[in-house]
């Protein structure tokens, strides 16, 4: 590799998505599925400033899997706020019951929401252990 070959490449991952004199490839409106950063599309390939790259098949495959541990962490949070509801429930005295009852059905209305959700995208059926 030469050194003006060695500076291109060095240079789209540490200042603009290009070096100085390329035209610049555009942001793709998408965001890295490893670390959220823009993606940028050079040469067929989708490439973010941290220097993660993904062809299209690996981006939705990962896309995927950010996305089932994204719901994962939601209903690992929203069981835990069922919990909490269900202690302070409990715990509580008349008149504040009604008021954390219908926060806790929300939250479960919420929940069987986002597994539903897990089911129909593939999520729900155990390929991955929950958070």
């Amino acid at each position: 590799m030469d050194d003006a070959e060695l500076i291109r490449e060095v240079s789209r991952f540490l200042g603009p998505p290009s070096a100085p004199g390329e035209a610049a490839d555009g942001l793709t409106g998408l965001s890295c599925p490893e670390c959220g950063g823009p993606l940028y599309e050079t040469a067929g390939r989708h490439i973010c400033r941290v220097g993660h790259s993904w062809s299209e098949e690996s981006l939705v495959d990962a896309q995927a899997d950010a996305m089932e541990r994204a719901l994962w962490a939601a209903v690992h949070r929203l069981e835990e706020r069922v919990r909490i509801l269900d202690r302070l429930e409990r715990s509580a005295g008349k008149r504040s019951r009604g008021d954390l009852l219908e926060e806790a059905a929300r939250t479960r209305h919420v929940l069987d929401a986002i597994r539903t959700l897990q089911t129909r995208t593939g999520g729900g059926d155990g390929g991955l252990l929950p958070l």
